[in-house]
């Protein structure tokens, strides 16, 4: 059943500075829910995070550079003269229903978002193509630390993916379970970066995102009563995420993010990562925190990142490459040329080179998963090969 508190009955206006900012044309509005859990009886409190986590998944929506969303993290959403950034793109917030539990608020929002003063560069609107791989355990002790939570790789992968999904400058592939890249290195391997280039032209993608769980592993309150009367358990979270341009072999993000909170349960219980309960408990709380963060941060560094694609066939002075329609591809955009070339060393190696060659290429045909391009103004190349590089201007 749907209740409405005072709070939400009116409709919040969010404008800088308290000026009258006129609603552009450009504006429009966005859907999305939000959930938070109610912590020592606040529900005030977990009503204003429940809006604030649809607010953060209406920008996502909408492709807004999530970092402005900061400055209104730990704003006082019932507050009239809060003060905003003059170019902050939500003006307006309406909450359209609130359903509550014993243990949880969720909330139905609609947010009126200017366009035109979005922070954002989705570069033309075309989606980067991204693969997401499973989470996985660091290694055989960390999954020994994480008893009860065995589970966690794979929802944790969801609590990060499935927001990832909704943005706009991103066009998600199903998710792989792969056993990918384990170290921590701030650079890559030699094979490591081949096998994100066979990933990259197996499936198709340009950029790869994996994760590691480190520690799951529980703390006692203490040894003595006292300690145990006193005292709660608690748990760490301790995760890391990696982005990867495939197709450069180039390290995009590389994060730790890390917390600890209560723990509710007792030792053999067994833990339902979906459940209300878990959900709605400090643990599962700051779980969902930081995955909000993670996916907040993985969208923003690849949000002003140049989307690419592959030559995959030449005709006569065309070229056909492997995005189309669905990553928002459009007639008339254009891309530029680099050629790739492979050289072998003495032991056998196979190393890549890069060089941009300066040609333009006009998109004139779409289709579903590709386009075809001609040379823009003339500027042909006649060594333009399959594998080539393309790149949204």
């Amino acid at each position: 059943m749907f209740t409405f508190s005072s709070f939400f009955k009116r409709t919040l206006f969010l404008l800088s500075l308290g000026l009258l900012i006129p609603l552009s044309s450009e504006a429009a509005w966005y859907e999305a829910f939000g959930r938070a859990a109610v912590l020592d009886n606040d529900v005030d409190g977990a009503r204003k995070a429940a809006v604030n986590d649809a607010v953060r998944n209406t920008l996502l929506e909408a492709g807004a550079n999530i970092k402005v969303y900061q400055n209104y993290e730990n704003g006082t959403l019932s507050s009239e003269s809060m003060e905003i950034n003059s170019d902050y793109p939500v003006k307006k917030v309406t909450v359209l229903e609130e359903q509550r539990t014993l243990n949880a608020v969720q909330v139905r929002v609609r947010v009126y978002i200017d366009d035109e003063n979005i922070s954002r560069c989705t570069i033309g609107k075309v989606k980067k193509s991204v693969l997401p791989v499973t989470f996985r355990f660091e290694d055989n002790l960390t999954y020994g630390g994480a008893q009860g939570l065995e589970s966690m790789p794979i929802e944790l992968s969801h609590m990060i993916f499935d927001r990832i999904g909704s943005s706009a400058a991103i066009l998600l592939q199903p998710e792989r379970e792969l056993n990918f890249f384990r170290d921590n290195n701030s650079s890559l391997s030699y094979d490591e970066i081949r096998s994100l280039d066979a990933l990259s032209r197996q499936e198709n993608v340009q950029y790869v995102i994996t994760g590691t769980i480190r520690s799951l592993a529980a703390s006692d309150a203490g040894p003595s009563p006292i300690d145990k009367l006193f005292y709660s358990k608690t748990r760490r979270i301790d995760f890391a995420v990696s982005v990867y341009d495939a197709m450069s072999g180039r390290v995009v993000l590389r994060r730790h993010y890390e917390g600890e909170s209560d723990w509710d349960y007792k030792q053999g219980d067994y833990v339902d990562i979906r459940s209300e309960r878990f959900l709605s408990s400090s643990y599962g709380q700051r779980l969902l925190e930081l995955a909000s963060f993670a996916a907040e941060d993985i969208v923003t560094s690849m949000q002003c990142l140049a989307p690419s694609a592959r030559v995959i066939d030449t005709r006569g002075d065309s070229i056909l490459i492997s995005v189309g329609q669905s990553s928002g591809v459009k007639k008339g955009q254009e891309f530029s040329l680099t050629h790739f070339s492979e050289y072998p060393d003495r032991q056998g190696k196979i190393y890549q080179s890069a060089q941009p060659s300066g040609a333009l290429y006009k998109v004139t045909d779409v289709y579903s998963h590709s386009a075809r391009l001609m040379p823009s103004g003339g500027n042909h190349l006649l060594n333009v090969s399959a594998d080539d590089i393309v790149t949204l201007q």
